[in-house]
Formats: structure tokens, C-alpha cells, sequence
């Protein structure tokens, strides 16, 4: 579903939880686009979207069950331009950024919960530095240790 309603956008801006699109420029929050984003791994989840002509027509926020109730596994288009994206829940100091990564990106975070296992430390207790490498048409989140 898409919205151009300004009373959900609003109301999405008031509940602490900010919607981030990854462009190849940087995080697209609110209609601005910033180079880097920083904080505090919350929480991750599978997500499943799929795309026909640019366009969202189906969508899971667990990976398992589309929006319409299709079961993922059992979906004939899923062979398709049905892609698992990683949604990050990011908490900053203006709240709670969720972003959806794609495969790419979605691998450096394994790095870096890698290495912070390896130091056995605890990722949720890390602050992370987030930038966006520009690959033309779309754009890589890498992750780094904040200073």
C-alpha cells in the first residue's frame, strides 16, 4: 500500500520510528538525504518484497507469510523479482531508523556481528557508524565501529 497521506506520515514521525530508504547518494530520512547514520543495532528480521515494474505489489515483514497471507515458500513468483531483504532496526539519537538491506549490505553487518562476537561483546551495546557506497543504481551500506 502506498500513501501519500500526511496524517500517517505525521504520525509515523511522531512514534520514534523513522522509515530510511538506502540510495547510492546516502539514507534518504524524510525527504533528506544524509551521508551517515549513527547508532546501536536493535533488532533484525527477515523481510521478502517483490517488485514488478518498480512497483511493490507483495510483501512480508517475517520472511514467512506475505501481507495477502500467500505463504513464501509455496509462492509461484517467488522464483521471480522476489527478493529477501535483512530490515534493521537502528536506534539513534532521534529514535528508531528501520532499514531495509539488501543482500551486499546485509553481509558487511554479518562482518561486523562477526567481529563483535569473536571479542565477545554484544552487538546491541555497540555504537555503529553507517555510510552508503554508491555502486551507480543502488547503493551498499557498510558499517563501521563509531569513535
Amino acid at each position: 500500500m502506498y500513501s501519500t497521506d500526511r496524517s500517517i506520515r505525521e504520525t509515523l514521525a511522531h512514534s520514534g520510528l523513522r522509515l530510511v530508504r538506502v540510495r547510492p547518494q546516502g539514507f534518504e530520512v524524510d525527504g533528506e538525504t544524509l551521508r551517515e547514520l549513527a547508532g546501536r543495532v536493535h533488532k533484525t528480521q527477515l523481510a521478502r518484497k517483490l517488485f514488478e515494474q518498480g512497483k511493490l505489489v507483495c510483501d512480508s515483514n517475517d520472511g514467512e507469510f506475505a501481507r495477502n497471507g500467500r505463504r513464501c515458500r509455496d509462492c509461484e513468483l517467488k522464483d521471480s523479482t522476489c527478493r529477501p531483504f535483512l530490515r534493521l532496526y537502528l536506534e539513534t539519537g532521534e529514535g528508531t531508523a528501520l532499514i531495509d538491506l539488501n543482500k551486499p549490505s546485509a553481509e558487511r553487518l554479518f562482518e561486523i556481528e562477526d567481529a563483535v562476537r569473536d571479542a565477545k561483546l554484544d552487538l546491541h551495546k555497540i555504537d555503529l557508524r553507517l555510510t552508503v557506497t554508491d555502486h551507480g543504481r543502488w547503493g551498499e551500506v557498510c558499517f563501521a565501529f563509531a569513535d
